[in-house]
Formats: structure tokens, sequence, C-alpha cells
């Protein structure tokens, strides 16, 4: 069975009023999860003020020592 668009398009009316009601009542059909794609992770590990240089190590060590942290990061693979 084939089915001619140019023909469903005359057939379908739908006005403007019609979308719009539609679309706001399946808003949430619509929404995308937010995604972030992070190249590199940079931390500043030195600093003159050794309390400093100790705290901006944790989330480095953190990263480092959890698997879901490494994994994250990619830590341990090959990036291409």
């Amino acid at each position: 069975m084939l089915i001619d668009p140019d023909q469903v398009r005359a057939q379908v009316k739908i006005d403007d009023a019609e979308l719009r009601q539609y679309y706001a009542q399946h808003l949430s059909d619509y929404r995308v999860p937010d995604r972030v794609k992070v190249a590199h992770i940079l931390f500043k590990t030195t600093d003159k003020n050794p309390q400093k240089s100790r705290l901006s190590k944790r989330p480095l060590r953190r990263a480092e020592s959890d698997p879901r942290w490494r994994k994250l990061c990619g830590i341990g693979q090959e990036i291409l």
C-alpha cells in the first residue's frame, strides 16, 4: 500500500490553534534530557597555599579511585 503525501495533505486540515493546543498538552513528549559532552576535565593541583593545593587534589583523587568516575573521565581508556 502506497500513501501519497500530497493526497494526505489535501485531506487533512489542521489550523494553527489546534497545533498549539496539541503541543501545549504534550509538551513533555518534546522535551529532551540535558546532555553534555566533555572533552577535557582540568584540575589545578598546585597552589601557593598548601591547604588549597590539598583541597584541589581531592576531586582528582576521587576520579582516580572511583570506577564510576574513572569511566566518566575516561581514565585508563584510550581516547581517539
